[in-house]
């Protein structure tokens, strides 16, 4: 076994010559086994070991007297012994966690802060194979995808798991051998916490009744599996390079990922909310798919996928952001045109007059414009887009919808709010930096002209 366990970490390049690594030791079989592989691996090259030893203030005396063995081991070998005491069940309450997660948080917590204080680049923890079948029965119950069925990696970070190539029975059956003691704790024995139960039901049963190999064989899928999702976030890296775009704290992914393969464009939607969130923690197959299907959806439809995280169809394709607290963009404003003259809208200067349609030169500008004053029956305002509201869009004086021909020139729903408009009850003779009704068109029989322009903006 010792020859197996030293080979997986030489193909996996889990440790370096030079390199420092803090160990988790607990006092129990698998961490114990670890040690004793890391100081035989010394024999080959130099690095050096820091032992951290965790006590959760769970078991009162068992706990005392697992630091004590853990340090005497340490110093049997002499590697530098670090103990930290954390009352876990207080930090679980405080946390709003479960036992079994603050624990898990804790250690990793003063691992990584020991790496820090130490200057060490791996920390090695002691997780073979019946904590990866584990895991993998534990995500598969819980509706995992391909991530979660992948289990724990050999190497993740700075994270490195040397016995992950055998099995908890190899290790018992190695230490006993070698006369090594280790300490048990007795709360792996309760079926309280549920990988215990996993263990000591699932496990057993499927290994005693279905094939005595079965941890291994659920193990080795694991590995396989990573190995798909390797070659998955290689694809994913490619994808997110052509389909997607990160600008401003939004993620913008383009309607072209739609032709792609579903898998990809699942992975593509993973990769986005995990440059938003940080982390795809509360992430679903069901949030995946809704993400997915919105690129079938009409302009405008949004949806909450998690962590206050946003995703919205736009023309392009969808935009993926974190829910910002409602303004009101709408105009507030509604003022009515002083003819001729100067007036102001939602800080925005405007002016205008009559003038003679003879010799006349109409020039292209955005922000001015020259309509026909001739056909104008009534009051004209600036304001904001009202239900109801219709624009000329045709010579033939066919009226459109305001709200269709925003879809129609794709103006994004967000903006259309602050669009200011030109009009005339509900009919809309400037969408100001965009069109004018053809109805007021400065045409042959025009005689007078209304002449409007939008200060500070380009002219051309």
């Amino acid at each position: 076994m010792q020859a197996k366990i030293l080979r997986y970490i030489k193909k996996n390049q889990m440790i370096q010559k030079n390199d420092k690594v803090i160990v988790g030791v607990s006092g129990g079989a698998d961490s114990v086994c670890l040690l004793q592989m890391l100081k035989e691996l010394q024999k080959e090259f130099p690095f050096e070991i820091i032992v951290v030893h965790v006590n959760h203030c769970l078991r009162g005396e068992a706990a005392e007297a697992d630091e004590q063995f853990t340090q005497r081991l340490s110093e049997q070998y002499g590697f530098l012994y670090k103990a930290t005491t954390v009352d876990v069940k207080a930090q679980a309450k405080k946390r709003g966690l479960t036992i079994e997660e603050a624990g898990r948080m804790i250690r990793r917590e003063i691992f990584e802060e020991e790496a820090r204080e130490q200057g060490a680049s791996k920390i090695a923890l002691g997780q073979h194979q019946d904590d990866q079948a584990e895991t993998v029965l534990h995500n598969l119950a819980r509706g995992s995808a391909i991530t979660g069925l992948c289990g724990i990696h050999p190497i993740r970070d700075q994270y490195i798991r040397p016995l992950l190539c055998v099995g908890r029975n190899e290790i018992e059956q190695y230490l006993r051998s070698n006369n090594q003691p280790w300490r048990d704790d007795e709360t792996n024995f309760e079926e309280d916490y549920t990988r215990n139960k996993l263990r000591h039901k699932v496990l057993k049963y499927l290994n005693d009744e279905v094939n005595q190999k079965a941890t291994k064989h659920i193990a080795d899928s694991a590995r396989s599996l990573q190995e798909v999702e390797e070659y998955l976030i290689t694809k994913t890296k490619k994808a997110m390079k052509k389909y997607a775009e990160i600008k401003d704290g939004k993620v913008f992914v383009f309607q072209k990922i739609a032709s792609k393969d579903r898998l990809i464009q699942k992975y593509v939607m993973r990769e986005c909310i995990k440059k938003i969130a940080g982390n795809m923690k509360d992430l679903s197959r069901e949030h995946i798919n809704m993400m997915v299907e919105m690129f079938e959806k009409e302009v405008g439809k949004k949806a909450n996928i998690v962590d206050g995280i946003e995703i919205r169809r736009t023309y392009e394709g969808v935009i993926l952001a974190r829910q910002e607290k409602s303004k009101d963009v709408k105009v507030k404003q509604e003022v009515v045109v002083p003819i001729p003259g100067e007036f102001k809208v939602e800080g925005a200067t405007f002016t205008c007059c009559v003038v003679e349609a003879s010799g006349q030169v109409i020039e292209e500008k955005t922000y001015t414009k020259w309509l026909d004053y001739d056909k104008m029956k009534g009051n004209l305002v600036v304001r904001s887009r009202q239900p109801g509201d219709v624009i000329v869009t045709c010579l033939g004086g066919g009226k459109k919808k305001l709200k269709d021909y925003f879809i129609d020139a794709k103006i994004p729903q967000e903006k259309r709010d602050a669009m200011l408009l030109l009009a005339m009850e509900s009919e809309i003779l400037w969408i100001v930096g965009d069109r004018i009704s053809e109805k007021y068109k400065v045409g042959a029989s025009t005689k007078q002209i209304l002449k409007i322009h939008k200060e500070g903006e380009e002219t051309t």
